[in-house]
């Protein structure tokens, strides 16, 4: 079996616990409701947004993956597309980034429970 290998940048990242590919119809300012009730949709594009995770990351994998997602607007993300069947290369905008504190160790080393990264394609 082939390794999930998701790269961003061309750098290849951590397999997430989760990942999960959300596609959204964008509509024309034209999609509406007729007289009659029926729906008229123009659909004028549809995009991904790619929702992933990981469990349990030790500080320095952490920082490494919110270092990869600082100081640039765009991104090259490959990732499988099961609309298509293969792997693609979409540029995307990152979202939303959380991360959570399991507990501080006496040394004062912090244990992360994950962390949830959220990219949007442009």
């Amino acid at each position: 079996m082939a390794e999930f290998s998701l790269k961003i940048n061309n750098i290849n990242i951590p397999c997430p616990s989760s990942f999960e590919v959300v596609l959204q119809d964008f509509q024309s300012d034209d999609s509406n409701r007729s007289a009659d009730g029926t729906m008229h949709i123009d659909v004028i594009c549809t995009k991904r947004q790619i929702q992933m995770g990981w469990n349990y990351l030790e500080s320095n994998t952490l920082f490494q993956l919110l270092r990869l997602f600082d100081g640039s607007d765009t991104y090259q993300v490959y990732f499988p597309d099961a609309t298509i069947g293969t792997w693609i290369t979409r540029t995307m905008y990152v979202g939303d980034r959380q991360y959570s504190i399991i507990r501080v160790k006496q040394n004062g080393e912090i244990v992360y429970d994950g962390i949830q990264i959220t990219l949007v394609e442009i």
